[in-house]
């Protein structure tokens, strides 16, 4: 796998998911949050997980038997495109992310149907963004809110895209004016199989290293994710994952 970077809605408030992944039941006795849209999940898609050790990623409860940790070997899929990596221990692997911690950090594999204009009050892009990866990177790196780099080249696995870079502001979970909505959450992005459903910050001052790709006609995005606190080991994991990734 090669990595060349050249230089440098709205919707219902109590449907909104926070990562669409699993609240690791299965390993951490996590309350899982459905995002499902079936009338069968209606009551779990209301709740917020409680007691977590590892915080809030949610999904169907089927994912909580597709959970994987250890080292090794790895796969997580972005729609049809499968993605292989080198997964080091300790971390949980949702199919579709590969996380740890407390809140939450690691790597996300997603298509992205939308962004937001407003992150903080939830409201969704209108039109949506277009269907190109400079489409996305744009809109990504024009959102003052988040004060992004400008969109530089790269290539993965000989998959060409564009790197944008992000940490998302110190922003106020509470019930003022000037607090983010919906329960503190900073909107990123929404999901393009769920539009109003998409995943938020998962806390003040997180760091995104978003990779948007072009694989035969499927806009992939991965997005890398840490905190100002995220021991070196952990960065070294995540670059370890990034590093090993191959596409198909």
């Amino acid at each position: 796998m090669t990595v060349d970077p050249t230089p440098s809605v709205r919707r219902n408030r109590s449907a909104r998911l926070a990562i669409r992944a699993v609240a690791l039941a299965a390993v951490a006795a996590i309350t899982i949050t459905a995002c499902s849209s079936g009338t069968t999940d209606e009551a779990a898609r209301t709740q917020e997980p409680t007691g977590s050790t590892t915080p809030p990623l949610t999904s169907t409860p089927a994912d909580a038997t597709n959970v994987t940790s250890g080292s090794g070997t790895a796969t997580a899929s972005v729609g049809d495109v499968p993605v292989t990596f080198t997964q080091p221990d300790g971390w949980d692997n949702l199919g579709w992310a590969v996380i740890k911690g407390d809140p939450t950090f690691g790597l996300l594999f997603m298509e992205v149907g939308n962004t937001f204009t407003d992150p903080c009050q939830s409201i969704a892009l209108d039109p949506p963004v277009g269907p190109t990866v400079d489409d996305l990177a744009s809109v990504w790196a024009d959102q003052p809110a988040l004060n992004a780099t400008a969109p530089t080249d790269i290539t993965v696995d000989g998959f060409h895209g564009k790197q944008v870079e992000f940490t998302v502001p110190d922003y106020a979970t509470g019930e003022n004016e000037d607090d983010c909505a919906d329960g503190g959450h900073f909107m990123v992005l929404e999901g393009a199989d769920t539009p109003g459903d998409g995943y938020w910050a998962q806390g003040p001052n997180q760091h995104h290293q978003l990779w948007i790709l072009d694989v035969d006609g499927t806009r992939v995005v991965i997005a890398a994710t840490w905190f100002p606190d995220t021991s070196a080991q952990d960065r070294a994991d995540i670059d370890e994952m990034l590093s090993s990734i191959q596409i198909g």
